[in-house]
């Protein structure tokens, strides 16, 4: 038998809590939807749900976000995306205006992972098509990548931080340990490498 591991069970409670508010996500849609990615967290959204456990919430496809538009003909369509990354609400107002041209009826609900921004809320007030989506926000902050480890899952940290100035990830790296303290209490001491992440200390 293994020997109590509090960090796996530590684990174990956030990726239950990450799974009910997907799933939670998915039946707020009531009915038959697609299911339109942000190809960064395929990955780590496999750590969570598989495929299979999707198509039982109504789940009928799954695309890639990409600057292609999709061909579906279902009536719902959810956008899930990090909101990390402004043009990716570019692609999706790309398509909700080509399925207008189309004459498309269809609902879109757009998820930002863990949050919403004003920056994505003001990129699609300027395509003209936030009156035509429903925006909400996914608070998983963390994906269990073993029993002991966990990991935000953010590409592109090092270079928005140091190359482009953007501070939003430490931003939600520091809402992440906030919500770590809600869970779980007060952490007495966090370590942290580098220039970064000294605000979250």
């Amino acid at each position: 038998a293994h020997a109590p591991c509090p960090a796996a069970d530590a684990v174990d409670v956030l990726k239950a809590d990450a799974r009910s508010k997907l799933l939670d996500m998915l039946d707020e849609v009531v009915g038959r939807k697609d299911l339109v990615l942000d190809k960064a967290i395929v990955g780590p959204l496999d750590l969570l749900l598989s495929a299979g456990e999707m198509r039982e919430h109504g789940v009928q496809t799954f695309h890639f976000l990409t600057d292609t538009t999709v061909r579906s003909d279902c009536t719902q369509m959810i956008f899930l995306v990090r909101c990390s990354r402004v043009q990716l609400v570019d692609w999706i107002a790309a398509q909700i205006i080509a399925d207008e041209a189309a004459g498309k009826d269809r609902t879109y609900a757009i998820v930002f992972l863990p949050r919403k921004t004003e920056q994505c809320v003001e990129r699609l007030e300027s395509a003209n098509v936030r009156a035509s989506v429903r925006i909400a926000e996914c608070p998983v902050h963390f994906f269990p990548l073993d029993r002991d480890l966990l990991s935000m899952e953010v590409p592109g940290i090092f270079s928005d931080f140091h190359a482009h100035g953007d501070v939003s990830s430490v931003f939600y790296a520091a809402k992440s340990v906030m919500f770590l303290q809600e869970k779980f209490g007060v952490i007495p001491a966090v370590h942290a490498i580098g220039s970064a992440p000294e605000g979250i200390g």
